[in-house]
């Protein structure tokens, strides 16, 4: 899966670096997150269970990214950089989340996402969002429940 779409992360990669938000704390966290997911794809590949939501969704961020930067879209743009910098935020959170799960072996930037994401009060263990109880329980139940399931 992210063999597949370097190419795509890259040039998101590239197109955000250069967009309003990519000096803040997120900002940072996704263009670096997307510049390492993008060079280690063959390990993340390896390590996390295909998940066809999460992949579509990432994937449509990544898609509407990349045709928002080729068409120069104006305030088009702007909305779908905006809209961009969280959902990307999101689904790198969730990667790195089930390759820490399955690794004790994690590469700083994965570390320093999984810390901003741990220490917002939107992504709580108690908030009732899909992709906080993705992040503190569907992701440890998939992981647990593969592990019993090999005994």
């Amino acid at each position: 899966m992210f063999s597949c779409w370097v190419t795509l992360m890259n040039r998101a990669e590239a197109y955000l670096a250069c967009c309003p938000g990519a000096e803040t704390p997120m900002g940072r966290l996704v263009c670096n997150g997307l510049r390492h997911v993008a060079s280690h794809a063959g390990e993340f590949d390896r390590e996390i269970h295909p998940d066809p939501l999460l992949q579509k969704h990432f994937l449509e961020t990544l898609t509407s990214l990349c045709a928002c930067a080729g068409k120069n879209a104006g305030e088009q743009g702007r909305v779908c950089v905006a809209d961009s910098w969280l959902s990307l935020f999101e689904d790198l959170a969730l990667f790195v989340r089930e390759r820490a799960l399955r690794s004790s072996a994690l590469w700083p930037v994965e570390t320093k996402l999984l810390q901003y994401f741990e220490s917002s009060d939107e992504w709580r263990s108690d908030a009732p969002t899909l992709v906080g109880w993705m992040y503190w329980y569907g992701l440890p139940r998939r992981i647990k429940n593969k592990s019993l399931e090999r005994r």
